[in-house]
């Protein structure tokens, strides 16, 4: 558009501070220009000078305007004063013909101040919106309305439902020509619960005062308010009212308390939580398990008695008021039950109950399902009661085969009932003999326990133990069994005879197996391991000797005493009444053999043996016994014979033997002598007859055998002139020698004095010569 003026038309724009035009902010004077722009605000004052030679006419767009409460013209200097610039009052002013002056009137804008975006679940705002520039005498109001100030909305507390809610912030005045408005658009940061978790409950008991947490976790913090926070909870289902919430930020817990719990009080408990606004509802239950009532009262399993009956309750029925037990069962350690009742009976305590656990589980009806049942174990104490001695009166040693009876009595600390009796077990050693043993009760305290033993063997001896116990505490007492055997003994014997077998069992008939037999000397020294003793042969020292037969039970303990019987041989008085040798002499050729025989006549009868009666040979002083035969009897036990054989006998053989004999241990020696005369063969020629006159007649006493002088002496002579003459005797046949007899002398150097001597006679007579 294009603007023509009037070089007469002086616009001038002249701030007078009248009343009116003092408060404008605007005053816009004529500078000559032939178009002058002027911007204000709604609200604010302007005014325009107008210099003209007569009455101002000031005109908008054209259009006169009217001199009223809102365009004051001064009819006086002509300034058009807007006091307060309205939205309308934009556009062309003109005072007179061609003078124009242009008004662009600015428009507020509106200006939010606050925040309204993400903001927190709880908590408090406040949101002002004013114009920029300010416009006087506006009315501001929000859209929705806010119960605050005009221009400020407050929204507290926050609540999930305020996202993307809008709000108009709406500005009027007489001075706009419409309403000025800016709208906001709510954001609050998502919230809503995470989790909700109640913390686990143990059981209860009756009285407690429970307090049971609920613990909730958000997305996002929120508060200070916590309204928006709804936590419910619910018994069984039913809502419960009664809860205390505390936290912040985005961890709350709220808690329920019970106080003074019952059986009623049971049940799941749920709690339930959500943030207004928010479609999420989380919840958690758990269960609140009221714990059975159980009997306290401990005297009942404590200290029992051992051998009666006990009975012991689970549950105190007197505080369960009426309500209904679901089920109880007393069960043992390894979970088998052993009652379905409320009462547990013990018939018959016994020590093995010691320290044995009963747990009795129960449920209650108020209970829910899921509650675990209760249980409560209780361990069972018995009177400690023990063997407090054991008492074996003491055994004399027993013979083989007799009836034995071991008695054990047994006292205890404290009395037991019917239903028990101490253990006993008898041991023989090591072996385990008790099924041969009886148990009597004497009264509660004392018991009497026998061990029989029938027709006791040498295998049943030795150590006897009896143990008693209530229960493995035993204690024990022991005795020896000694066994024995019939001793049949004599104290002497009958008189032996020297050199007679002598036996004698020391057991009569056979000896029992582990029974062993020694037979020993009065020095101690064994004798012999065997029951019989045997003496081969009686000797004189046997008299008066006494043998100790000691027997040993093999299973014998090491207390019992050594059985033994002693016994004293008597022997007969034996004596050599005489000693005689056949032949009391004899006459022996040489190497011939001869056989001297000694008899010795004794008192009284021996044998078979002969060895203790001592016999001897000499010749001369030589002992010659080794020639000897063995003394031998001879038919009647009272003779004895020994023979000395002399084969081929020499000179040495000849002279006197001498027998002696003797019994050991007598001096006395009783002996006899023989003569042994030895001979030597010679001529064999009594006559010779018929010699011839002139003849040479030899005639060789020891036919040619040429003999020492210092064994044979060899000489002849005859009868009638004993006349000498030397060996060989040589003649020579004359008439003298006629019916000469010539006799060979002989003598054995070695021979006796006693011993004859050896002649031989020779007669001879000449052939033709009568006789004289």
């Amino acid at each position: 558009m294009e603007y023509c003026f009037s070089p007469l038309l002086i616009l001038l724009i002249i701030v007078i501070l009248s009343n009116c035009e003092a408060t404008c902010n605007q005053i816009v004077p004529s500078n000559g220009n032939p178009s002058i722009e002027t911007r204000v605000s709604i609200g604010e004052c302007v005014a325009f000078q107008c210099t003209l030679n007569h009455t101002a006419q000031w005109k908008l767009n054209g259009a006169d305007i009217s001199n009223d409460a809102h365009y004051n013209i001064n009819t006086t200097s002509g300034t058009l004063t807007i006091q307060e610039v309205r939205s309308n009052d934009t556009g062309s002013y003109t005072c007179g013909s061609g003078s124009i002056s242009l008004l662009i009137v600015k428009i507020p804008v509106i200006i939010v101040t606050g925040q309204y975006t993400n903001l927190t679940v709880g908590s408090s705002v406040g949101i002002k919106c004013t114009t920029m520039p300010s416009i006087p005498n506006s009315v501001i109001q929000w859209d929705p309305p806010s119960s605050s100030d005009n221009n400020e909305l407050i929204i507290n507390p926050v609540m999930l439902s305020h996202n993307n809610n809008t709000f108009t912030c709406v500005v009027s005045s007489d001075l706009v020509s419409m309403s000025l408005t800016e709208s906001i658009t709510i954001s609050v940061l998502d919230t809503s619960v995470s989790s909700v978790t109640v913390q686990s409950l143990s059981s209860y008991v009756i009285g407690d005062n429970v307090s049971i947490v609920c613990t909730i976790s958000l997305t996002n913090a929120i508060g200070p308010d916590v309204s928006s926070l709804v936590v419910n909870w619910f018994k069984n289902n039913e809502m419960i009212t009664d809860n205390i919430i505390n936290g912040s930020s985005s961890t709350f817990n709220s808690i329920l308390t019970l106080k003074l719990v019952s059986l009623t009080d049971a049940g799941v408990y749920t709690c339930n939580a959500s943030i207004n606004g928010s479609d999420t509802i989380l919840s958690d239950s758990k269960l609140l398990c009221i714990e059975v009532p159980f009997n306290q009262d401990n005297d009942s399993f404590k200290d029992l008695p051992l051998g009666y009956n006990a009975t012991i309750e689970c549950v105190n029925l007197s505080s369960l008021n009426g309500i209904a037990i679901k089920s109880i069962n007393w069960t043992d350690l390894d979970g088998s039950i052993i009652s379905n009742n409320n009462t547990l009976i013990l018939p018959n305590v016994v020590p093995s109950l010691n320290n044995t656990q009963y747990t009795c589980t129960a449920e209650m009806d108020t209970n829910p399902v899921t509650c675990l049942p209760d249980s409560r174990t209780i361990t069972i104490n018995t009177k400690k009661t023990y063997v407090t001695s054991n008492i074996i009166p003491v055994q004399l040693p027993l013979l083989i085969n007799s009836l034995l009876f071991i008695e054990c009595f047994i006292i205890l600390n404290a009395p037991v009932g019917p239903g028990i009796q101490p253990n006993v077990t008898w041991y023989h050693d090591i072996t385990d003999v008790t099924h041969n043993s009886s148990l009597t009760r004497n009264n509660d305290s004392v018991f009497t326990s026998i061990l029989t033993i029938n027709s006791i063997q040498v295998s049943d001896a030795g150590v006897y133990h009896c143990s008693a116990g209530i229960d493995s505490n035993v204690t024990t007492n022991n005795i020896n069994v000694c066994v024995t055997v019939n001793e049949t003994l004599p104290s002497v014997t009958e008189e032996l005879s020297l050199g007679q077998y002598y036996s004698i069992d020391c057991i009569t008939g056979p000896v029992p197996t582990g029974v062993s037999v020694s037979w020993l000397l009065t020095n101690g020294s064994i004798y012999s391991d065997n029951n019989t003793l045997m003496i081969p042969s009686i000797l004189p020292s046997h008299n008066n000797t006494q043998y100790n037969c000691r027997i040993m039970i093999k299973n014998n303990p090491s207390g019992c005493s050594i059985q033994s019987q002693v016994i004293t041989l008597r022997v007969k008085t034996t004596y050599v009444n005489l000693v005689t040798i056949t032949p009391s002499s004899i006459l022996s050729f040489i190497n011939s053999t001869v056989v001297l025989t000694c008899t010795i006549s004794l008192n009284t009868g021996i044998g078979p043996d002969t060895s203790f009666i001592s016999h001897y040979w000499y010749q001369y002083r030589t002992d010659i016994s080794n020639r000897s035969t063995q003394l031998m009897i001879n038919g009647d036990t009272k003779s004895l014979v020994t023979t000395l054989n002399i084969t081929s006998v020499q000179f040495s053989d000849a002279g006197v033997y001498q027998c002696r004999a003797s019994i050991d241990g007598n001096d006395t020696v009783i002996s006899n002598t023989t003569y042994v005369c030895v001979e030597v063969p010679v001529i064999n020629i009594s006559f010779d007859a018929d010699l011839r006159l002139g003849d040479v007649r030899e005639y060789d006493c020891t036919l040619g055998h040429n003999y020492r002088q210092s064994e044979v002496v060899v000489a002849w002579h005859d009868y009638t002139s004993n006349r000498a003459f030397i060996n060989p005797l040589i003649l020579t046949v004359d008439q003298s020698i006629n019916n000469t007899v010539y006799i060979c002398t002989l003598l054995i150097i070695q021979n006796p004095i006693n011993c004859p001597f050896q002649q031989v006679n020779v007669s001879v007579t000449v052939k033709g010569i009568a006789s004289k």
